[in-house]
C-alpha cells in the first residue's frame, strides 16, 4: 500500500506500521533535456525517461555534461577549460513534482531562474544568510514537505537539510566513488557527516525525526490552547458583570423588531395627517423616538450577540485543539523505534540482495549485512558473525566503486518499495565507474554491474521508471537496444566544441 500523503498518518505493510510526517506530492524528477549555450552554438542533448548512456574516452565532455546538469540544479560547477572558454548559460528542462519547469543558470551565477509555464520565479542556488528564497526551498515547497532541519544538539546552528545533501546519493560523481561513502564515514566534515546521516533518518523513520516533529505540533497546539484560554477567561469576566449577555439575543431582537415594526406603521398613519395640536406632535416625535430607541438596541443587541457567537466558538475551537492534541500525544506515548529497526532490517535485506546479483567478492549467500543504526554504514558478516569486510576496509578502488554503487541503489529501491516521500530525486546518474574498475581483471564484475543496471531500470525492473543517466569510456552490449538513448563522444566530435 502506498504511504498516505499525510500528516502523521499509519500506513500499513504486512505487520509493520509505518508513519508519514508530511503532506507531500513525492520529488519525482524526469530530466527531458539540457541545453548548454556556447560560444559556439547550442547544444542541445536530449535525455530516455528511463535509461542514457553516454561513452567515449577521456577529455570529451561526459563527466561535464552530467556537472552541468547538477550545476542546473543549485549544485557547484566543476570548472574545466571547455567550460571556462565556451559556456556561458545551461537550461535543464524538466518536470518536477508532475510540473514542466525550465532552470536556467548562468556559468558562475548563484542565481537560478526557473520558468515554470509563463511565470519565472528567480532563486538563490545556495545561501549562507538563511533567505528562504532557495532554490531547494522551491523544490520542497513543489514537492509538499516541510523542510527538514538537523537537530540544534548535532550542529552548532540549526539549518534545514538541503536538495542537495539528498543529491548525494542520486548523482554518484566519479571523484567521489572510491573516496567517501555519502559523507557518512567522513570524520573530517561534520556537516556533510550528520547532514548524510540526516538524510538516511527521514527515510527510515526514526523515532528521534518523527518525535521532534510530534512536540513542535504538539507545541504550537498548547500555544493556540492558551490563546484560547485567555480570551475565554475575558468572556466570562464580561458575562458575569452583565447580564444581558446570558439571555437569548434572537429572541430578545425579534420583540424589538416587532416593536419597531408597530411604531413604523402608528407614524406612517400619523404623517398621513396634517397635526392639530401640540399633543399629535408630540405623539409622532414619540413615535419616531421609540423607532430610533429600538434600532438602537438591536444593533446593540448584535453586537453582544458577535460575543456570545465568540464564546461558543472559543468553546468549540478549544474542545477540536484538546481532541488533536491528545491524539499527537498518543503518537509520541506509542512511538518506538520498532518501525525505524524494521526499515532498517528490510534495507539491509535488499543490499545483501544486490551485492549477491553484482556476484560481489567475498560475499556469499550465507553472509549478511548488518547496517549500522546510528551510522548507517553497512558491513558484510559471516554466518557465523565474523567480520569480513565494510567499505573503509575494502582494498581495491574498483571494488569500492561497486560496493557505494550497490548502497546508493539499494537505497533507492527501498524507497520505491516502501513508497517513501522524500526529496530524493527519482534518478540516479552514474560517472564514469568503470575508470576505477580494472576491465581486465575485474571484467567479470563489470559486465555483472552493468547487466543488474540494465534488469533494474528497464520493464520489469525494480527501479522502472526511476531515471538512469550513466556515461562510461564503453558501452555495454546490454544497452545497445532501443529502449536506451546512448552517445557516442569523440575528441572530434565532443559534448562541447572548442
Amino acid at each position: 500500500m502506498k504511504r498516505l500523503k499525510c500528516n502523521l498518518r499509519k500506513a500499513i505493510k504486512g505487520n509493520a506500521i509505518f508513519f508519514t510526517i508530511f503532506e507531500a506530492n513525492d520529488m519525482d524528477i524526469k530530466i527531458l533535456s539540457l541545453r548548454i549555450e556556447c560560444a559556439s552554438g547550442t547544444v542541445l542533448v536530449p535525455f530516455s525517461n528511463h535509461i542514457t548512456f553516454f561513452y567515449g574516452n577521456a577529455g570529451v565532455g561526459k563527466t561535464t555534461l552530467l556537472n552541468l546538469i547538477s550545476y542546473s540544479l543549485g549544485q557547484d560547477i566543476i570548472r574545466t577549460r571547455a567550460v571556462n572558454e565556451n559556456v556561458f548559460r545551461v537550461c535543464l528542462n524538466a518536470v518536477v513534482a508532475g510540473r514542466q519547469l525550465f532552470i536556467e543558470r548562468k556559468i558562475g551565477s548563484n542565481l537560478v531562474v526557473v520558468n515554470d509555464g509563463n511565470i519565472k520565479k528567480s532563486f538563490v542556488a545556495k545561501s549562507d544568510s538563511g533567505s528562504n528564497m532557495t532554490l531547494s526551498n522551491y523544490f520542497y515547497e513543489l514537492s509538499g514537505i516541510q523542510p527538514i532541519e538537523m537537530l540544534r544538539g548535532r550542529t552548532s546552528k540549526s539549518v534545514n537539510i538541503s536538495f542537495s545533501n539528498f543529491m548525494w546519493f542520486s548523482y554518484l560523481r566519479q571523484e567521489e566513488l572510491d573516496n567517501t561513502l555519502f559523507y557518512l564515514d567522513d570524520k573530517s566534515n561534520n556537516f556533510k557527516r550528520y547532514a548524510s546521516n540526516y538524510v538516511l533518518r527521514t527515510l527510515f523513520d526514526d523515532s528521534r525525526i518523527i518525535r521532534k516533529e510530534i512536540e513542535q505540533k504538539v507545541n504550537r497546539i498548547s500555544e493556540q490552547l492558551e490563546n484560547i484560554q485567555s480570551r475565554q477567561a475575558i468572556l466570562r469576566e464580561l458575562f458575569s458583570v452583565s447580564s444581558i449577555l446570558n439571555i437569548d439575543i434572537g429572541n430578545e431582537i425579534a420583540k424589538k423588531y416587532r416593536m419597531v415594526t408597530v411604531f413604523k406603521q402608528e407614524l406612517e398613519k400619523s404623517v398621513q395627517k396634517v397635526p392639530q395640536d401640540r399633543a399629535q406632535l408630540q405623539q409622532l416625535l414619540a413615535y419616531a423616538k421609540n423607532i430610533g430607541r429600538y434600532e438602537a438596541e438591536i444593533r446593540y443587541l448584535r453586537e453582544i450577540s458577535k460575543l456570545q457567537a465568540t464564546q461558543k466558538k472559543y468553546h468549540y475551537l478549544y474542545g477540536e485543539y484538546k481532541k488533536e492534541q491528545e491524539i499527537w500525544l498518543s503518537k509520541i506515548k506509542n512511538l518506538g523505534r520498532k518501525d525505524f529497526v524494521g526499515n532498517i532490517g528490510l534495507l539491509q535485506k535488499i543490499f545483501k540482495e544486490t551485492l549477491l546479483e553484482v556476484d560481489f567478492p567475498g560475499f556469499t549467500e550465507k553472509d549478511v549485512v548488518i547496517i549500522s543504526t546510528d551510522t548507517f554504514i553497512p558491513a558484510a558478516y559471516s554466518s557465523v558473525g565474523k567480520f569480513l569486510f565494510d567499505y573503509r576496509t575494502l582494498s581495491s578502488s574498483g571494488i569500492k566503486t561497486i560496493f557505494k554503487i550497490c548502497y546508493a541503489l539499494s537505497i533507492h529501491c527501498f524507497i520505491r518499495k516502501q513508497s517513501i516521500v522524500t526529496l530524493m530525486p527519482s534518478f540516479v546518474i552514474i560517472d564514469t565507474p568503470m575508470k576505477n574498475i580494472s576491465e581486465r581483471i575485474d571484467k567479470r564484475m563489470c559486465n555483472k554491474l552493468y547487466s543488474y543496471l540494465y534488469r533494474l531500470f528497464s520493464r520489469g525492473g525494480a527501479l522502472y521508471g526511476v531515471q538512469l543517466i550513466v556515461v562510461d569510456k564503453e558501452l555495454p552490449e546490454e544497452f545497445k537496444n532501443n529502449d536506451v538513448i546512448y552517445k557516442m563522444l569523440t575528441k572530434e566530435s565532443p559534448l562541447i566544441p572548442l
